[in-house]
C-alpha cells in the first residue's frame, strides 16, 4: 500500500457524491438536444399549455463550463394572500 497524499476535502466529496446521485437517476439523458427537451418540458406540463407572461426564465447562451450555467428566474406576482407563487 502506497503513502500517497490525496487531495481529498468537503467540496469534491460532495461533487462526487452529487455526480453519482444524478448518474443513477433513472431516466436521465446523457445529453441534452431539442428532442429530449421538447420531451422533457412537454412532461413537466402534464398535459398543459404553457401561457407567456408572468415567468421569465434567463439562461446564457454560452457558458464556460457545461457544469455551471447561469440560471435567473424572475416572476411578475404582487405576493399577496390572493395571488402568489404556489409552486
Amino acid at each position: 500500500m502506497s503513502n500517497r497524499n490525496l487531495d481529498i476535502d468537503r467540496r469534491n466529496v460532495l461533487l462526487g457524491a452529487g455526480a453519482l446521485a444524478l448518474g443513477s437517476l433513472p431516466g436521465l439523458p446523457a445529453v441534452a438536444s431539442p428532442e429530449t427537451m421538447t420531451s422533457a418540458i412537454d412532461k413537466a406540463l402534464a398535459g398543459r399549455t404553457a401561457k407567456p407572461g408572468r415567468i421569465k426564465l434567463e439562461v446564457s447562451p454560452l457558458a464556460e463550463n457545461g457544469n455551471s450555467v447561469p440560471v435567473t428566474i424572475n416572476v411578475e406576482s404582487p405576493m399577496t394572500a390572493a395571488d402568489h407563487v404556489k409552486t
